[in-house]
């Protein structure tokens, strides 16, 4: 065979289409490869992150139920400490009851002593004024315009530690922006000699929600 034989058209192309199959199935080896371990390490990541998403949400849930835990022994605290608003507002729930029983006892006292043929002297009860209160739930971009006491009230954000960003009206139409704001929160307003107090009851970082309250805590 000479060399023309040898190197002849079809035995190059042949050798050819040979290469290129060679570096095909080298090239899917490789990268094929490399995709798997890509698409594995991927996997591996999203797992991992799940369950660190799972462990913080619990971590969250947690310190929520601390939080209200502990507002709740707050409150019970302060009912029992004067000079504090829960304080006053537990005396004169306790006084108006026994303003009413009393007011029955004496009405009571009154058929029981009045003789025969004569017809006691009515005496007017007083009318007792009901003290205003007003409580709403707010989402973030909503908020609270009392006509009663003139109290403005927007809940403009709230963070991941449950702490809240406000725009708050006086009465007098002062305006102020408050940042970092939790829940049990309380501002003392003074409105045509009454007082009221604005409370922040509630803030749910889960819902984007805060909870705002307007009590009369006393009528002169």
């Amino acid at each position: 065979m000479n060399m023309q034989q040898q190197f002849s058209a079809p035995w190059l192309v042949a050798h050819f289409v040979m290469g290129v199959i060679v570096a095909w199935v080298l090239f899917e080896f490789v990268v094929g490869d490399s995709r798997a371990n890509k698409y594995e390490a991927q996997i591996t990541n999203m797992d991992t992150a799940n369950v660190l998403y799972r462990e913080k949400l619990r971590f969250v849930e947690e310190e929520l139920r601390a939080v209200r835990a502990d507002n709740d022994r707050l409150l019970i605290w302060l009912q029992t400490k004067p000079d504090s608003i829960p304080y006053y507002e537990k005396q004169i729930e306790g006084l108006t009851r026994e303003n009413r029983d009393l007011s029955d006892k004496i009405a009571l006292f009154q058929k029981k002593v009045t003789p025969q043929g004569w017809t006691a002297i009515p005496t007017e009860e007083p009318v007792e004024e009901e003290l205003y209160s007003h409580s709403e739930k707010l989402k973030v971009g909503e908020s609270l315009d009392d006509t009663i006491t003139g109290i403005g009230f927007a809940l403009t954000e709230v963070k991941h530690d449950f702490s809240a960003e406000i725009d708050l009206r006086t009465p007098s139409g002062e305006k102020k922006q408050i940042v970092g704001i939790k829940a049990g929160a309380s501002w003392l307003f003074e409105v045509n000699g009454k007082k009221y107090r604005l409370a922040l009851r509630k803030i749910d970082w889960f819902s984007q929600t805060a909870e705002v309250e307007i009590l009369q805590v006393s009528i002169n």
